[in-house]
């Protein structure tokens, strides 16, 4: 798979981890029918995903297919044993935002300053997890509390300027970071509140993203999440 990888990472510009997520998906795909990939015909594939779309969600379903596309359509050249597959509908399912009593029934149960400082981080910031877990101490600018990640590498999300609230500032200063890396540490402690929906047009190509405005509506909001 380590042509396939490369596919991946040089020829469509795939972020590390989708690069992971689509080898994976394939060797899975490819063990479970027990074949070669050369082995594998289109009437193969659609008894696969037959089976396969009757034990798991809409959303998995799509994934599988993506990767079956990437595989055989573009790595491949072979779009006849994969183009006829669609994507399947997935139900629109409203986040539930958690209100600030959540928040603070949530952060009175975290056991150490450690995971307390990675929380009030994570859910001051906005930040993605992976954003947040992969953060040097260079992508901070503690005077103005601002961060600039440079983690992301994909074609599909991307990572800007965020900020963090001036608990999250206290938290810090109350831990030693200790290394090149801002927080290590498993994940753990913000799966719960992990979720962000696709930017729009609008948002995409009219917003004003200077660091300094949004430094200023950061500010503004004077968030707040204990008191």
């Amino acid at each position: 798979m380590i042509e396939f990888e490369r596919f991946c990472g040089v020829d469509l510009q795939l972020s590390p981890v989708t690069v992971k997520d689509h080898s994976s998906g394939i060797s899975r795909v490819l063990r479970r029918m027990q074949k070669e990939y050369w082995q594998v015909s289109k009437e193969d594939l659609r008894a696969y995903l037959f089976k396969f779309k009757q034990d798991h969600a809409p959303a998995t379903v799509a994934e599988i297919i993506k990767t079956l596309r990437v595989f055989y359509r573009d790595f491949l050249s072979c779009p006849e044993l994969v183009d006829s597959f669609k994507f399947p509908n997935i139900p629109y399912r409203p986040k539930i935002i958690p209100s600030r009593e959540d928040l603070q029934k949530f952060y009175n149960c975290l056991d150490s300053s450690f995971a307390e400082t990675l929380f009030l981080f994570y859910a001051s910031s906005g930040l993605r997890k992976g954003e947040v877990l992969s953060l040097n101490v260079n992508d901070i600018d503690f005077e103005k509390r601002m961060i600039i990640p440079s983690n992301h590498t994909g074609i599909t999300k991307c990572s800007y300027v965020s900020f963090f609230n001036r608990e999250a500032e206290e938290a810090l200063n109350r831990i030693d970071l200790g290394g090149d890396k801002l927080f290590n540490v498993s994940d753990r402690y913000i799966d719960a509140f992990c979720g962000r929906t696709p930017k729009s047009v609008l948002a995409r190509h009219y917003t004003d993203y200077n660091p300094e405005r949004l430094q200023k509506i950061y500010k503004e909001a004077n968030l707040k999440l204990l008191t």
